[in-house]
């Protein structure tokens, strides 16, 4: 860069007068070429003298000023933002110089390890080569074999020990300490560095232990910058070095007013973030945080980050709350006798709870640990400078410059807690003789508007406010704040919102009579604001008309679309009527009431956003008018835009529905044909013939959902309230109780017709159970065998104790007979599993006996000579069970008349299927004709119809 090129001045100095004095202006980073260039400007201008000393001379005290003047005026206009904020209210060029130098002064860590590894290849330093070698690489055994290795002083003023210690050689460090005197720690090199001063700078703590433990006279020894090794930590920020070595250094002589020591380590531990490290003698000795030395605060308030106001930029919702919780509260103040020799053990019980908080925000709310902290000293110090009555006392604290410095950060925790302890400081000015109210309504802080307007100084103040040009409170509220930038776009309509909102909450606070009081220009509030915000309304027009017109073709294209729409509705409409042929469904209705929603609401969107673009505002209320269209005009368009999409749901769901009922139809007639083409052949008994159940309903097909398909008897099917069905019996009412493991009703063919694999219904598709639950138009039941992985909401729709292969007495299967499944269901009764409204409505299905006449002819080798008194105590215990279901909550009860026997695959075989047995069809007569009689006596016991009979003859001879 030329030397000769200006460089732009930022804003916090921009009312000063640049000049050609250096190539760029001070930042972080160029301070070493930057301080050439000055020095050489100020001995060219021979004011170089006024920097060295500050001491006003009693001779020629006239020039003196000037120089200085000249000086500063120089220095300051070649700082960057961040340097000019330091040095913005010094009066002293030398105080203004040395603390940019202090500023932009490098750590006192020296990369040691960098310039011995130079050593190993200079000519010059081959004498220590072998040295640094060894020590390098950890080298013991070389090392101990030198002639008193203690006593080698190596270049640069080190020890052997200073260079292990650099490298972070432990085993070397043990061993030196071992044999080395108290003294040998002691040795400082050339910069004054100890050994421990050397470990503080990284983060090897068993170093610093070993040398402590040997010598704690190495925790108070200097270096040449007047650091002792705790401050070294800090200024390195090596957090847990410093944690360790404050934990060893004694607090008498940390926190002794004939050293600095304490001052400098607050000073650094602020500067640094690790103020928790600080904590302890921030609490119980605030005045060395209010020391001008240190001035701790001062440091705190010039880094926001510190403080939620300044962290909450970077936080969400959810942190803040978290924050609000976690954060460290009020600690009680101690007494100014707590400092004594065991104070340290005092000390720390009663801060134990706070070491704990410490460690769970450092785990999980990290980001919340310095802001709390950070409150917890402010308060502390707040209550220490309470206590000043002295003026100079006050100003030697910086809390006037503190308060002023945090107004323009936005930090308002510091103004709070200052102000809480001292209310007298709202009369104070600044520098500049600016008053604490006018710079707090300069920059727009409503919060701290609120506070400060809380005292009695604070109403008082903010009446009586009044500036040179004769501006009131609401005058200044009405002005741009400091730190305005032009806006355009959206941005400039957030902007004057907020602005509106800040004025309006001004008002609120002053009497009705400041609205209309002028100033010297004769201008009262309103009219300030309209002539300070006037390029900002324009903006905000320039953007709304844009908008308006971008979003007008939206809405244009969505009246459109939906117009149309109205007219071509899924399914079409009666030629006849006009009325959609598809009105009944709801999911058609709802097409054309979203469809007619979104037309209206874009229709209404279009005539506001044309508004914006045609009408003629005022000169005063224009921009409210925007706001109110623009916003009315897109939040319907928003409206319309929802509906749109909702209808165009409701469209897709009712093509898809049209498309699945279209598909299962004639899959259900692909089935149906492939049954009537297969051949009579053998069937295993357990498996139901699909022409079994086709006398029931089927879902898939709503031609057979009519009254009068069943051959049912007494079966109601109005009910009131919920339908519940209970299932007792066998194969034909068994959805999948039996496991998997035992039987072949979970494996191919079986469930292939429905749902498409097996689910343990004897069947390849539905059975008895799937079809009376959708005649009853509830769902099927699920088996008791999954009651436990079940939602307890199925439990309305009953519930499926049936197992394949039973009967009502026991048969060949070791499965629960139709006793031991009442039994279960009067458990599940008994414990409440089914609530009282569902037995109230509730149905049984009974499906048995045919099993128990395979069992009776296996277990008497087809002797049939007793066989009717079997079916009579068959019958009978029969009976006894649909009473015992019926005393136990179940309304109604269906029970199937047994199949025809005689016609079944088994008894036919012996006549090539071609002719039913007599005998079989004589037992099935038999059974039905005393099972008739039994339902009809039950029902007549009972006064009245609950109990019916099912016949399923006409589905098997079909």
């Amino acid at each position: 860069m030329k030397a000769n090129q200006v460089q732009p001045i930022p804003s916090s100095n921009a009312g000063l007068v640049p000049c050609i004095i250096v190539p760029e202006l001070l930042k972080e980073d160029n301070y070493k070429r930057w301080c050439i260039f000055m020095q050489h400007y100020l001995v060219a201008q021979d004011l170089w003298d006024v920097v060295l000393s500050s001491e006003m001379p009693e001779e020629d005290l006239r020039d003196w000023v000037r120089k200085n003047a000249l000086a500063l005026h120089a220095i300051k206009i070649s700082c960057g933002t961040k340097s000019f904020d330091r040095i913005e209210e010094m009066n002293s060029a030398k105080d203004a110089w040395n603390v940019l130098a202090d500023l932009h002064k490098q750590p006192s860590e020296t990369n040691y390890a960098e310039t011995w590894e130079r050593m190993l290849v200079n000519n010059e330093r081959t004498k220590f080569a072998s040295i640094f070698k060894d020590i390098c690489f950890g080298n013991w055994d070389a090392l101990k074999g030198l002639d008193e290795i203690t006593e080698i002083i190596l270049l640069g003023g080190s020890t052997v020990l200073h260079v292990a210690t650099t490298y972070r050689r432990l085993e070397i460090v043990r061993e030196l300490v071992k044999i080395a005197r108290e003294e040998y720690l002691e040795i400082q090199d050339n910069n004054g560095d100890t050994a421990l001063s050397l470990a503080a700078c990284n983060k090897d703590i068993e170093i610093a232990k070993c040398l402590v433990q040997k010598n704690v006279k190495l925790l108070t020894i200097s270096n040449k910058e007047g650091h002792i090794p705790l401050v070294v930590a800090c200024i390195n920020r090596q957090k847990e070095m410093a944690s360790y070595l404050y934990s060893k250094t004694e607090s008498d002589f940390l926190l002794s007013e004939s050293n600095n020591h304490g001052t400098l380590f607050l000073k650094y531990c602020a500067l640094n973030f690790m103020l928790d490290v600080g904590l302890e003698v921030y609490l119980h000795c605030p005045r060395f945080a209010a020391s001008r030395e240190s001035i701790t605060i001062l440091e705190l308030s010039r880094q926001p980050s510190l403080f939620l106001s300044g962290a909450a930029r970077n936080f969400t919702a959810l942190d803040i709350l978290l924050y609000r919780c976690l954060s460290v509260g009020k600690l009680p103040s101690p007494s100014d006798d707590a400092v004594s020799s065991s104070r340290r053990g005092i000390f720390r019980r009663q801060l134990a709870w706070v070491k704990v908080m410490d460690k769970i925000l450092a785990v999980f709310f990290f980001r919340f640990h310095r802001p709390g902290m950070s409150v917890l000293v402010l308060r502390h110090w707040c209550k220490e400078i309470s206590t000043y009555t002295d003026v100079k006392q006050l100003v030697e604290s910086e809390a006037i410059s503190i308060i002023f410095q945090t107004i323009k950060q936005g930090t308002y925790e510091i103004v709070y807690c200052i102000l809480l302890e001292n209310a007298d400081l709202i009369w104070c000015n600044d520098k500049l003789a600016r008053d604490l109210l006018s710079s707090v309504i300069k920059h727009h802080d409503y919060f701290l508007l609120r506070f400060v307007t809380k005292f009695d100084a604070g109403k008082k103040a903010l009446l009586s406010l009044k500036d040179k040009d004769g501006n009131n409170a609401l005058h200044l509220a009405a002005k741009l704040p400091d730190y305005h930038y032009e806006s355009a776009g959206i941005d400039a309509a957030w902007t004057m919102a907020s602005e509106e909102q800040w004025l309006k909450k001004v008002k609120s606070r002053l009497p009705c009579s400041y609205q209309d009081e002028k100033n010297l220009c004769g201008e009262t509030p309103g009219q300030v604001f309209y002539k300070e915000h006037k390029e900002l309304i324009t903006n905000m027009e320039e953007w709304g008309k844009k908008t308006a017109e971008s979003y007008s073709l939206a809405s244009v294209l969505i009246v459109t679309i939906t117009f149309a729409a109205l007219f071509t509705v899924p399914g079409g409409v009666d030629e006849k009527t006009g009325k959609p042929k598809l009105l009944h469904i709801k999911e058609s209705f709802g097409f054309l009431m979203c469809d007619a929603v979104s037309f209206i609401t874009a229709s209404t969107s279009l005539f506001g956003f044309l508004s914006v673009l045609t009408l003629t505002y005022r000169r005063r209320d224009r921009h409210r008018a925007l706001y109110s269209q623009l916003l009315f005009a897109i939040s319907t368009l928003i409206i319309s835009i929802a509906t749109m999409i909702l209808a165009f749901i409701f469209a897709l769901a009712l093509m898809l529905e049209n498309k699945w009922q279209s598909r299962d139809s004639k899959k259900g007639n692909k089935n149906e044909n492939e049954e009537s083409s297969n051949q009579n052949g053998q069937r295993d008994e357990k498996q139901l013939p699909q022409n079994l159940i086709g006398d029931w309903p089927n879902p898939a097909n709503p031609s057979l959902q009519r009254p009068g398909c069943c051959q049912v008897k007494g079966l109601n099917r109005n009910y009131d309230g919920p339908h519940t069905l209970f299932v007792f019996g066998d194969s034909y009412a068994d959805t999948g109780n039996w496991k998997k493991s035992f039987t072949s009703s979970w494996k191919l063919p079986y469930g292939i017709t429905f749902p498409g694999k097996p689910t343990g219904r004897f069947s390849d598709g539905r059975v008895l159970t799937d079809y009376i639950a959708s005649y009853l138009d509830i769902r099927s039941t699920i088996p008791y065998k999954f009651r436990k992985i079940a939602s307890k909401s199925y439990f309305r729709y009953g519930m499926n104790f049936a197992h394949g292969g039973t009967g009502v007495f026991d048969t060949l299967v070791k499965e629960p007979n139709m006793t031991v499944q009442i039994d279960i269901f009067q458990r599940l009764v008994e414990k409440k599993v089914f609530k009282e409204e569902y037995l109230n409505s509730s149905i049984a299905l009974v499906s048995v006996a045919g099993n128990d006449y395979s069992a009776y002819v296996v277990k008497n080798d087809n002797d049939n000579k007793n066989l009717p008194a079997f079916t009579t105590s068959l019958i009978d215990q029969l009976a006894t069970n649909l009473e015992r279901i019926h005393s136990l909550g179940v309304r109604k009860i269906a029970v199937t008349a047994i199949e025809p026997m005689g016609c079944l695959p088994v008894a036919t075989a012996s006549s090539s299927y071609k002719n039913c047995s007599k005998a079989g069809s004589l037992t099935s007569k038999f059974h039905n004709e005393i099972l008739a009689k039994a339902v009809k006596m039950l029902n007549e016991q009972r006064k009245r119809t609950n109990k019916s009979l099912i016949s399923t003859k006409h589905s098997f001879l079909q």
